[in-house]
Order: structure tokens, then sequence, then C-alpha cells
């Protein structure tokens, strides 16, 4: 074949290419079967059958990924009117860093033709890896209705906390236990600072593992409702290998994953009422 031969030919596909197969009049198809058979070397003549395959099949694959797109193009449209729905609702899924995500949808961004739901707790998560949703808001969740406050202190719970804990001693030692320098009054000086702390640490020692039992709630932050904010409390204690009263569920007098578990439940029942 010729230098002219492949190069009409090749002109010719690359026109219907640039284009689209699916875009081919009869007109042009006949033009580029023409041009092959024009151009072709006599002494070796092209296959017009295997030609007339090769370029059904191309357009088949052709049709196949604009149907694929359109597909894809239908399924965003879906998705993202879905994600609308779940503004101002509870979900909870995988965030982008493999965690378990939860808290109230305020806002939906498209990402790489995608849709992501915003937190209130600052966090994202991608609509596909949405798992579970309430048809309540948080502050549609209450929390416990025992009034905190009238509860009588006890030894040892230097934070108001209603438990003794590890958070005591953080207390403590940041030395919001000190008392109050009268107005004129001489500082303590470092010894008297070192055993007010030790006395006070001595107390938490005598009583750690004390908690009001109306205080061991799911509301974890104490602000009159149970949200992503308790659960993501508990979680912190222990992950963090801390002990504490407030959300010993199981009244075990120590934080474990029962407690998580239970914690779970309890908020499924309330978010399911």
């Amino acid at each position: 074949m010729s230098a002219g031969a492949i190069s009409g030919a090749s002109n010719s596909v690359a026109a219907a290419t640039g284009t689209g197969f699916g875009d081919l009049t009869s007109a042009e198809f006949v033009k580029i079967m023409m041009s092959e058979l024009t151009n072709q070397d006599p002494f070796e003549p092209q296959d017009s059958g295997a030609m007339l395959e090769q370029l059904s099949s191309l357009r088949n694959i052709e049709s196949q990924m604009n149907l694929q797109n359109q597909l894809g193009s239908l399924v965003s449209q879906n998705q993202l009117g879905a994600s609308a729905g779940m503004i101002g609702k509870v979900v909870s899924g995988l965030g982008a860093d493999g965690r378990m995500v939860e808290g109230e949808v305020t806002q939906v961004k498209v990402v790489k033709g995608k849709p992501v739901l915003q937190l209130d707790t600052g966090r994202t998560i991608d609509f596909g890896n949405v798992t579970t949703m309430t048809n309540k808001s948080r502050d549609d969740i209450n929390g416990s209705d025992v009034d905190l406050s009238k509860l009588d202190p006890f030894e040892g719970d230097f934070n108001g906390d209603h438990s003794v804990d590890y958070l005591d001693r953080q207390y403590i030692s940041a030395g919001k236990n000190l008392p109050e320098v009268p107005v004129g009054g001489d500082e303590p000086s470092a010894d008297q600072i070192l055993a007010y702390k030790e006395a006070d640490l001595a107390v938490v020692e005598a009583n750690y593992g004390k908690y009001h039992e109306e205080a061991i709630s799911m509301d974890m932050n104490q602000d009159g409702k149970v949200d992503v904010l308790d659960r993501n409390r508990l979680v912190a204690y222990l992950t963090q290998g801390q002990e504490s009263g407030l959300g010993d569920l199981n009244k075990d007098k120590q934080l474990n994953t029962s407690d998580l578990n239970l914690w779970e439940q309890r908020y499924d029942q309330l978010i399911g009422q």
C-alpha cells in the first residue's frame, strides 16, 4: 500500500473517530469503506467483511461507554437528591479516615461528581458510606430527665461530675482545687500548694470509683441531650484507657466495650421512639 493510500485511509478514520462512531451517517460510513477499498494494495486486498466487523465492534463499544456514562449521571443525580433529603437528620457511617462518624447533616457538597455530607461535628461522610439514618434531628433526641444539679455531692468529686475518677486527679493536678487567696493575703508557698494537692489526691484515692447512679446516663457531657458528642466522649475514654463513673451503663465500675454497646443499643431505642 502506498503512503498516499495510508494517509487517505487514516484521515478518513480519524475524521470518524474524532466525532465518535455513534455519530456517523450512512454516507460517511460508505465513504470510509470506499476510501479503504480504493487505497488498498491490489496484491493484498482488504477483507471487507473483517473491516465491517471491526467497525461494528467499535460502534458497539462506544455505545456501551455512552450508556455507562448516562447511567453514571443518572445515579449521581439520584444520590444527590437522596442526600439532600438527609439535611437535618442524624446519620452515621465510615468517614474518610476509615473511622465511624456520626452527626446531623447540615449541607451537601458535590466532590468529584459524588455527594458528600457535611456534619455539624465538622466531619464529612461520603453518601455511599452512610450506614444508618434517623428520622429525627439531634435536638429531637432528649437525654436523661434527672436533674443532676440537685444531687448531693460526695467526697472525692472535686470537678462536680458526680463520679470520682481520673478527671478529679487532673482537676487537682491543675491546681483548680486550691483555696482562693483573700484580698491582701499572702500567696501560698510551693510547699503549701503541694500539701493541698496531696491531701485532696488522698481523698480521691480513698473514694475512687464512687458515683451517683442517677448520673450514669448516656448524656456523657451533661448538656441535656443524647447525641454524637456523648458517644465520641465515651469512645475517647475507651480508646485512652481512662476510667470514669459516667458512661458505666452496665454498672461494673469500669468503662469497656460493653458500655459502648449498651449506649448504642439504647440510642437506637431512643431515636426509634
